[in-house]
């Protein structure tokens, strides 16, 4: 016995109007982030500016009792953080015609993605600038370029990274052994971390 098929041309396709959306964890740093100077992460809206200043701890001991203060005073330490301030767009672009053609209104589906776009961009920029690598004074992206890190930065170079090492024994850790650092070489310290067999 033969059965009757239907041509594919004919077949009812049904789409579910509810699009599901690709999960991306964000906000991870929103609990550190604040326009007060106290805030780990600061946010400034004043897109003039091009310097911020940044002032140090006090770090000396003071005197004590009825010592005399008058040339036992401590020098302000102070620094500046330039920037410069750029925006980061992105759109999609949908024809009318296209967004009739589904069960699900294009248009509306857009928004929510530009946003989580946006926040995907602030997180991993925020991720660069903890990775950045101070190295005569120069900050930077350590793997990175311009495209992913600060407006008008590059990427550190093998002697960037080699300077950053010497400036800063005292807080690298090559893997679980102080011995594991090559003096004044970054990327043989990289090669001595023992990996951990899975």
């Amino acid at each position: 016995m033969a059965n009757s098929t239907i041509t594919p041309n004919s077949q009812v396709i049904n789409f579910q109007k509810e699009v599901f959306k690709e999960y991306v964890s964000t906000g991870e740093f929103e609990k550190f982030t604040g326009t007060s100077s106290d805030a780990i992460i600061q946010i400034n809206r004043d897109l003039q500016k091009h310097s911020i200043p940044l002032i140090a701890k006090l770090k000396g001991s003071g005197v004590r009792g009825s010592g005399v203060l008058n040339g036992n005073e401590e020098v302000l330490a102070n620094y500046e953080m330039r920037f410069q301030p750029t925006y980061h767009r992105n759109a999609v672009g949908i024809t009318n015609e296209e967004n009739e053609k589904s069960q699900f209104d294009l248009f509306q589906e857009a928004r929510p993605q530009l946003m989580q776009w946006c926040l995907e961009q602030k997180r991993d920029k925020m991720i660069q600038a903890l990775l950045a690598v101070e190295a005569g004074g120069t900050y930077y992206n350590y793997g990175g370029n311009e495209a992913t890190g600060s407006t008008g930065s590059s990427a550190a170079s093998v002697a960037n990274l080699d300077t950053w090492q010497s400036n800063n024994t005292d807080r690298i850790l090559y893997g679980k052994a102080k011995s594991n650092l090559t003096p004044g070489d970054h990327t043989a310290s990289l090669g001595t971390i023992n990996r951990i067999p899975p």
